[in-house]
């Protein structure tokens, strides 16, 4: 079965917003629970089993919550947004 690791990373992007991308790293686990970084928050979620993968949804579960996948780890990288995007893109809906 493929577990959740302590100290791994895992991300899982928004169902509303691709550009989105969340990233918890996994602190502690149990058996049946893991515990997870999110902005140096750390809150404890149960794990489920599907086709032997552990899977997890670490904001809770409602309609379009996120969730990672223990196969799934990932190196994650700080990008610091440009504030000129918005200026340069053509199609924006700010008039400068």
């Amino acid at each position: 079965m493929v577990q959740f690791k302590v100290g791994s990373t895992y991300t899982a992007r928004s169902a509303c917003d691709y550009d989105c991308l969340y990233a918890w790293t996994v602190v502690s686990r149990t058996a049946k629970t893991i515990s997870v970084e999110y902005h140096g928050r750390v809150t404890r979620r149960g794990v489920f089993v599907i086709d032997g993968v552990e899977y997890c949804k670490p904001f809770g579960t409602y309609s379009m919550c996120p969730f990672i996948e223990a196969g799934r780890s990932e190196v994650v990288e700080e990008v610091e947004a440009d504030p000129m995007d918005d200026f340069n893109y053509v199609g924006s809906r700010h008039h400068y």
